[in-house]
């Protein structure tokens, strides 16, 4: 997501100043500044995020820029905005459903009409950290607008050899309960005559606490459940970084079964993999939950589910859906650019002193 608004925005001659991970993209003309947040073991660091953010290097790189365009986790640096009286040159670009991070409840970004509605509506906060300043009890932040600024999808990259189907249906996400793949299990296990097949994030992170040991959210490890199922192909993680493997096992399946949100509280705030299935010509069953009625075209692209037995019986219509208006869909609504076209009109709006 952030990578097409970088190198977009580097093509059309801004000069960008990216903080991230090393090994991140260097945006042309601009620099990346690496900074790594995460511990040894992959997991998020609050404290090293807050001394990344508060580093003499970052600190300079946001003092000199026009804008400042945040995506990180925790919004420290929305801190640091307020102190130095400039939260008119600065964006919050929520990818998620959490409003407890939010410290100044303006020109707040969110990636789909759901989810703006969303954080309208329960728009709470609390900062509960393990240093000063940022422990405090909870508090209400009210967020009177948000902009909408859908992502968008490498149409060139992520493009089909062909229409042809298989014979399976697919799942892939990561493995933890708000993606669900728990109702997947079960439309297989209901579905004996059918063939499924899953790959995802499993091995890092709490997605292996998920998958090989349980934990008490979700007790039955996800390994357990698909090796129960014997009509579900359990594919390798790292098919997750094999573009060709897994564009050609996404284009070929019949259709990208996502029930999320089904027997969660999870609402889906956009869902990238529904615009990668669409984008290599797969139909989408999904849930009415969070964005996903927003993406999908009813009867065109896809069918929204309410329940395991409408799936099921979704499954049988897959083919009214031609895989073509799929593609036509993330063409005409989708095409890497469009996010980088309505950031450019939120910069210049905002540099003109205009706030929501």
């Amino acid at each position: 997501m952030f990578a097409n608004i970088v190198d977009e925005l580097a093509k059309r001659g801004h000069e960008v100043t990216l903080v991230a991970q090393k090994d991140s993209m260097t945006p042309e003309g601009g620099r990346l500044i690496e900074k790594s947040s995460l511990n040894d073991d992959g997991q998020l660091n609050a404290r090293k995020e807050f001394d990344n953010i508060n580093s003499a290097e970052v600190t300079e790189a946001m003092q000199n820029a026009d804008i400042v365009h945040s995506c990180e986790n925790f919004h420290f640096s929305v801190q640091w905005v307020k102190e130095v009286k400039k939260s008119n040159h600065f964006i919050q670009h929520l990818i998620s459903n959490d409003a407890w991070n939010i410290r100044i409840p303006m020109n707040v970004i969110c990636i789909s009409q759901t989810h703006r509605q969303h954080m309208i509506h329960n728009s709470y906060g609390f900062q509960q950290l393990p240093f000063p300043p940022y422990v405090s009890n909870v508090r209400g932040i009210h967020i009177k607008d948000a902009r909408v600024v859908c992502p968008d999808i490498d149409l060139e990259k992520w493009k089909p050899k062909n229409y042809e189907k298989g014979d399976y249906w697919i799942w892939f996400s990561r493995f933890n309960p708000d993606k669900n793949p728990d109702d997947f299990i079960e439309i297989a296990r209901r579905c004996p005559n059918e063939k499924f097949k899953m790959f995802g994030a499993h091995k890092y992170l709490d997605h292996a606490d998920y998958f090989y040991r349980g934990r008490e959210d979700h007790p039955e490890p996800y390994e357990k459940m698909v090796k129960e199922t014997p009509n579900i192909e359990l594919l390798e993680e790292d098919v997750v970084a094999d573009m060709g493997k897994k564009i050609d096992l996404i284009s070929r399946a019949k259709g990208f079964i996502f029930p999320v949100g089904l027997r969660t509280n999870f609402h889906e705030s956009f869902g990238l993999v529904i615009l990668e299935a669409l984008a290599l010509g797969t139909p989408v069953l999904a849930t009415p939950y969070g964005s996903c009625a927003d993406i999908i075209r009813h009867g065109k692209t896809g069918f929204i589910c309410s329940d395991v037995d409408t799936f099921i019986e979704r499954m049988q219509d897959i083919g009214k859906i031609r895989p073509q208006d799929c593609r036509r869909e993330a063409e005409k609504n989708y095409r890497k650019g469009k996010q980088a076209e309505a950031f450019e009109k939120i910069y210049k709006a905002v540099l003109l002193g205009e706030s929501w």
